[in-house]
């Protein structure tokens, strides 16, 4: 009994680091897409004033 509980707790820890694991990948992948929309938006003005440099 005491050697199934161990395991237990041992399996209910490595539970909680695979989710705190997945937490922090989504969390990057997140910050990722934000600051690539960023960019986007930035470089799209940027070409808004050239363009209409070039008029």
């Amino acid at each position: 009994m005491p050697y199934e509980r161990s395991i237990n707790i041992l399996e209910r820890g490595r539970l909680k680091r695979e989710k705190l694991l997945n937490k922090s990948i989504r969390n990057r992948i997140f910050k990722n897409n934000f600051i690539n929309r960023g960019d986007r938006d930035i470089l799209y003005k940027i070409n808004q004033i050239v363009q209409n440099n070039q008029e």
